[in-house]
């Protein structure tokens, strides 16, 4: 299956303030960060929340219509 056209670019947001941290156009981010597999095929990540508590992140990656896509925990040794 083919993926979608990308909107361009990916917002990163702190989880904590809600605030955007940075923008980031899409040819700056690897590949395998552009896109999520979803259940009806691939989705394109438009926008990351990291939330950090304690010794761990959470990341958590969203596609265009704020659908919740993949969810990652990292962490610190």
């Amino acid at each position: 299956m083919s993926k979608p056209k990308h909107p361009g670019f990916i917002r990163y947001i702190d989880g904590k303030t809600q605030q955007e941290v940075r923008r980031m156009d899409v040819s700056q981010v690897p590949e395998a960060l552009q896109y999520a597999q979803g259940p009806k095929g691939w989705v394109p990540v438009v926008k990351v929340i990291a939330l950090e508590e304690g010794n761990q992140r959470t990341l958590r990656e969203y596609g265009p219509e704020d659908e919740l896509l993949r969810s990652t925990v990292q962490a610190r040794p």
